[in-house]
């Protein structure tokens, strides 16, 4: 069963659901069963009885070592050197909720490509924002994420990584 929500982003899903949803777990598993449909900007919402295969957008995620105990997350937005827009934060931050529950998985890697590991912010995501824009709405609130873990995590940077790459 779907339920189809006409979102622009991953981001505005998050916000319709924080508004009917008092909990933040429950907003946090609603949030991971969404996923984009083709370029249309439509949302799917995975039916709870079914088992989610997560797929990402600015992401690729997969398993890797002798034991497959090793989690890798790649940045995969090549065109703009892996640059740090919301979608892909939020994305960083449910595969590693994904792999935090996973109990196969003993340590993460985060890695960009051989050309860059991130180029930062997304300047053209933050171009049109004001100072108030950002603090008020919480802009990149969710950059947190990452240090938050509580399995070893390493980024293997290769290429650029500069400044919010560097953080």
């Amino acid at each position: 069963v779907y339920f189809e929500v006409s979102c622009i982003s991953l981001l505005s899903v998050v916000i319709v659901l924080q508004t009917y949803i008092v909990s933040f777990t429950m907003l946090r598993t609603l949030t991971s069963l969404v996923t984009k449909v083709g370029g249309s900007g439509s949302m799917v919402l995975r039916s709870l009885s079914t088992s989610p295969v997560l797929s990402y957008d600015f992401i690729k995620t997969e398993k890797r070592g002798g034991n497959n105990n090793v989690g890798l997350i790649q940045l995969n937005r090549p065109k703009a050197l892996n640059a740090l827009c919301d979608g892909l934060m939020v994305e960083v931050g449910l595969a590693l909720d994904e792999m935090e529950k996973d109990k196969s998985v003993d340590a993460i890697v985060i890695t960009g490509s051989d050309r860059a590991f991130a180029a930062g912010a997304d300047i053209a995501e933050m171009k049109d924002k004001t100072f108030q824009d950002c603090f008020r709405g919480g802009f990149l609130s969710g950059w947190e994420r990452i240090s938050t873990c509580r399995k070893p995590t390493i980024a293997a940077v290769n290429g650029y990584a500069l400044v919010g790459g560097c953080e």
